[in-house]
């Protein structure tokens, strides 16, 4: 049985995107996930020869304060068919993610720097985001709005 959770957040956890560059993808692909407008996007960073996946889930051109969380990348897709109908983004993690479970300060570091994932983010529109916390493939739950920084560290 699958149950919904939300939580608030402030504008205080608000990242600006909209003044990012633009980095080529290597893929671009429209498609439908879980009955949802999606745009999956890649690209490899040749300075680290990381490979970056993102799942932009509905529209969200032009939308402010957009959730972004990263997923296990083998469960992308699935993790994308299981979202809100909101507009967010989902990053595919590897092995070695961008922060730990509960742990939305390193990725927000990633976010506020100029860097391919902001980049990536950029292309789908956004003019800002909203870290939200990392998900594993086992859960049931479905995350509607990502908590505020300070109840994510207080739990």
């Amino acid at each position: 049985m699958r149950t919904s959770t939300t939580y608030s957040y402030d504008t205080a956890d608000r990242i600006d995107i909209s003044d990012s560059d633009r980095v080529p993808l290597e893929l671009d692909e429209a498609l439908t996930c879980g009955g949802h407008r999606a745009r999956l996007i890649a690209t490899h960073d040749p300075g680290t020869d990381i490979e970056y996946v993102l799942l932009l889930l509905g529209e969200m051109s032009g939308h402010s304060e957009v959730v972004v969380r990263e997923v296990d990348e083998e469960a992308l897709l699935i993790e994308g068919s299981r979202s809100s109908p909101e507009p967010q983004i989902l990053l595919g993690a590897s092995s070695q993610p961008l922060h730990d479970t509960g742990d939305t300060d390193a990725l927000a570091r990633v976010l506020r720097k100029s860097g391919i994932v902001r980049s990536m983010i950029a292309r789908g529109g956004v003019r800002s985001v909203i870290v939200g916390p990392r998900r594993r493939s086992e859960s049931a739950e479905t995350i509607q709005s990502p908590p505020r920084s300070s109840e994510a560290r207080a739990s």
